[in-house]
């Protein structure tokens, strides 16, 4: 997130609580050389919480869009479940390409689940033969931050920056 879009997210925060915040006066019964009194009258609203549905289709890892064949990963949510499905393609420790399908409940607007490996499925041309499930690699944590960007955690790396591919 940029400093300005902070800085900007807090401006709206502080309008909201200053908002929030009214000052009451009134007369307290009256009696001889009283002065009126002034009362702060403070109304608590809740926290603002921001859901985003993440829009489906095709993602990247932000830093990685160069160009250049690379992995990425597709994103898809049940409007009638809540599951989100996501499908990462990519290459295994070997080089060899592969794919992990991971799927869950969308928290908030985060998604944690186990990555799976599938392999050995059905190859172009050929007759049907269902892929092979491996075992789990790790867990994915995805946090959207709009409909369209986000951070993703992947097994073994460091959080990173994605967006929805446009094209």
């Amino acid at each position: 997130m940029s400093v300005t879009s902070r800085s900007t997210k807090r401006g709206f925060l502080a309008s909201i609580a200053l908002a929030a915040v009214l000052a009451v006066s009134h007369m307290a019964p009256v009696r001889a050389a009283e002065p009126p009194t002034s009362e702060i009258l403070v109304i608590c609203i809740p926290c603002l919480t921001i859901s985003y549905t993440p829009t489906p289709g095709l993602w990247a890892i932000t830093s990685e869009e160069n160009g250049d064949n690379g992995r990425g990963f597709q994103v898809e949510l049940s409007s009638t479940t809540g599951m989100l499905v996501f499908t990462y393609y990519g290459y295994g420790n070997l080089g060899v390409g592969t794919w992990y399908l991971a799927a869950g409940s969308l928290t908030g607007n985060t998604f944690t689940a186990p990555m799976t490996p599938y392999f050995g499925g059905t190859v172009l041309g050929g007759s049907y033969h269902a892929a092979s499930q491996g075992t789990d690699v790790g867990t994915v944590s995805i946090t959207f931050t709009s409909n369209t960007t986000g951070t993703i955690t992947l097994p073994g790396e460091s959080a990173k920056a994605i967006e929805k591919l446009v094209f």
